[in-house]
């Protein structure tokens, strides 16, 4: 039996020669993400990777199944295993009972977790928004539209470029898959943005791995305290607001991604629609209104990021804990949990714990899957749940506390 390093697997991180860990074994999933993976070229956003957490968060338990040395998937894909001094042990024995038990529960109740009629319209009501706002925005220069279009073009982005990405919109590879996808290359770029939220969702506040954690300011005795953390508390707020400009120029992406980028046949046509937005906010002398909007948009994403994920939990690695289950349950935290408005507006990011344990189902649920399966589960297991009787306002304090506490 073969058996490879880490640094080995690493090597094959493109679309042509794409390599996976699954609980430490080894498999060549080039020829399988080409022709029959359902979720289209997804994996290769993890190429050369353990991709172990995001298999199982992101596919219905029955999938392990393939990883059983009888299966197809198997006997054509495996290679071997890693090096012991690699391996990584792991029992996710407990996050496939939950599993098991959403998935009889939206069996029982007959709900869709992708493909969902309201959510379509929703999406199309907030393009067309966006579209409009932008519009009025251009025509009358005015403060008010600039603030409804970076409010509507947040709604926009969350519900087409987040779920998208995740495959929480549809399983087929069907119009509204590409439509969706296009307005991503537009303002986005598709496999840098899915590349960096995939290493996030597997590697919460693990410092050495999740990108999202690499900010410039202080949350945590394991980051090295710098000159300007001092004043960290001030600056950080007017850092969240940046967060969009930084994002439609690229520099959210500098960093260097696990796999070889390529193109999509819509990549030019998309990046012309996007110099085309930029361009007649300039030719109608809405260029600060456009930019407005944009910091509407960067606090607003920023924000409500940053509350419903325990920053305060940050470590070196994870090699000490092997469970996905009390990683995500000690790196996330809810607030307003059950609430249907707070779900809405902030796109089910209230429910940040359901969402990364399984970010394939569509936001609709988190509130009820949230209040009737996992905090029952929670507390039968004896696990810490982040999130009952927390509200926005509190966990915002409790950011603003943690930024003083370790400005030194």
């Amino acid at each position: 039996m073969n058996s490879y390093t880490q640094k080995e697997i690493l090597k094959h991180n493109k679309l042509n020669d794409c390599w996976i860990i699954l609980y430490n074994k080894v498999f060549d999933i080039t020829e399988f993400i080409s022709n029959e993976h359902p979720g289209g070229f997804i994996p290769l956003s993890v190429a050369g990777l353990d991709a172990t957490n995001l298999f199982i968060s992101t596919h219905p338990s029955y999938v392990k199944n393939m990883l059983n040395p009888n299966s197809d998937f198997y006997s054509k894909y495996y290679l071997g295993s890693l090096i012991n001094e690699d391996v990584v042990l792991r029992n996710d024995s407990t996050y496939y009972k939950l599993k098991l038990e959403i998935e009889n529960y939206m069996k029982t109740k007959n709900l869709k977790a992708r493909d969902i009629l309201l959510f379509d319209i929703e999406i199309i009501l907030f393009i067309v928004t966006t579209l409009i706002t932008y519009y009025m925005m251009l025509i009358n220069n005015t403060l008010l539209y600039s603030i409804l279009h970076g409010i509507s073009f947040t709604f926009m982005i969350t519900r087409t470029i987040h779920d998208c990405n995740h495959g929480a919109l549809t399983t087929r590879n069907n119009l509204k898959r590409y439509l969706f996808t296009f307005i991503n290359e537009v303002f986005s770029s598709n496999q840098s943005w899915q590349s960096k939220h995939n290493l996030h969702h597997m590697h919460t506040n693990d410092l050495d791995k999740d990108p999202d954690v690499k900010a410039p300011f202080r949350l945590s005795h394991n980051m090295i305290v710098k000159k300007q953390h001092k004043y960290q508390m001030f600056y950080t707020f007017i850092l969240y607001t940046l967060f969009s400009v930084a994002n439609l120029l690229g520099f959210r992406y500098k960093s260097e991604m696990s796999y070889e980028p390529m193109h999509s046949n819509y990549y030019y046509l998309a990046k012309t629609i996007f110099c085309l937005y930029i361009y007649l906010s300039y030719k109608f002398k809405s260029i600060y209104y456009l930019l407005i909007a944009q910091l509407v948009c960067g606090f607003y994403l920023s924000i409500t990021f940053t509350v419903s994920h325990n920053l305060y939990y940050l470590t070196d690695n994870y090699r000490n804990n092997n469970s996905f289950l009390e990683q995500q349950l000690s790196s996330t935290t809810d607030y307003n949990v059950g609430s249907k408005l707070t779900n809405f507006i902030t796109h089910g990011l209230n429910h940040q714990t359901i969402h990364h344990l399984f970010p394939s189902i569509n936001y609709y649920y988190y509130p009820r899957l949230t209040k009737d399966i996992l905090i029952p589960f929670c507390k039968k297991h004896k696990l810490n749940y982040n999130g009952e009787n927390k509200t926005f306002l509190n966990l915002v304090y409790v950011h603003i506390k943690s930024l003083y506490y370790w400005r030194k």
